[in-house]
């Protein structure tokens, strides 16, 4: 059985420039998060 290493899988960046874009996309990622149930990636839930 071969599992590859992830340094020798190619990667993509992309680098986003544009301010309405990027935040636009924080803002998906953070209702994102709200979603989530994981206690140590919702930093939204009340402690």
């Amino acid at each position: 059985m071969y599992a590859p290493y992830a340094w020798e899988q190619g990667r993509h960046f992309t680098v986003i420039q544009n301010k309405k874009l990027l935040d636009r996309l924080n803002l998906a990622a953070k209702e994102a998060a709200k979603q989530m149930d994981m206690e140590h990636i919702n930093l939204y839930k009340a402690q």
